[in-house]
């Protein structure tokens, strides 16, 4: 049974799981950067070269191993190893691509905190 938050009414499994783990490591770098340097664009910058990079990695290794199941012949494990993957890869690439930006045009609350 997946669990579902009050807040949203989004269910978390195993298939909405990854992008907001990933989202997440990238926002506390983000934040970790902002409080350090003062200068958000510079914090987006520092953040997207060393988490940018953890992630890419990860979301490979990841997608790299899921896809090791698409040279089975069990269809559900091959559509398994192809969705997995497909989902790290967009996940990882949409908080690398995406979130910079969006955090650039509206600064969010959670980096004026602490």
């Amino acid at each position: 049974m997946p669990f579902h938050c009050q807040a949203h009414p989004l269910p978390t499994n195993v298939w909405t799981l990854p992008a907001p783990v990933i989202v997440s490591r990238s926002s506390d770098s983000l934040r970790e950067e902002f409080q350090r340097t003062g200068d958000l664009r510079e914090a987006t910058a520092t953040a997207l070269v060393t988490s940018g990079k953890a992630i890419a990695y990860v979301a490979s290794a990841v997608a790299g191993g899921y896809l090791c199941l698409a040279l089975s012949g069990f269809k559900v494990h091959v559509l398994l190893g192809v969705l997995v993957a497909l989902t790290m890869i967009t996940s990882s690439a949409a908080t690398v691509a995406f979130l910079p930006t969006v955090l650039l045009r509206a600064t969010p609350r959670f980096l004026r905190r602490r």
